[in-house]
């Protein structure tokens, strides 16, 4: 499937986050102050309490940016499920998903 057809086979809340994403992208200097910037908004076009994302620094996972929640209540031990088993993994309100390929 295309990016266009992905795009356009998702629910309005997701167009909506797309559309945020693309829009900030140009504006910021990094991936930090482009998180800092897009997950916060994210939660006004999704429905979320809490976002964040992650990166594995072995043998931890970093919190590189969050909203609604402070990094250290983040349930990283999620991540490394999501990413072996290469699919999203749901687990006491949360998802994970990975975001890149293996």
């Amino acid at each position: 499937m295309t990016l266009g057809g992905a795009i356009m086979s998702i629910s309005t809340q997701w167009q909506d986050f797309a559309q945020l994403l693309l829009s900030r992208v140009g504006d910021c200097d990094g991936v930090a102050s482009f998180l800092d910037q897009v997950l916060p908004k994210a939660l006004d076009t999704m429905p979320a309490d809490a976002s964040a994302v992650i990166r594995s620094s072995p043998p931890d996972w970093v919190v590189v940016a969050s909203a609604g929640i402070s990094p250290s209540r983040v349930p990283t031990d999620m991540a490394a499920e999501a990413i072996d088993s290469d699919r999203l993994v749901q687990q006491e309100g949360w998802v994970a998903m990975p975001l890149a390929e293996k």
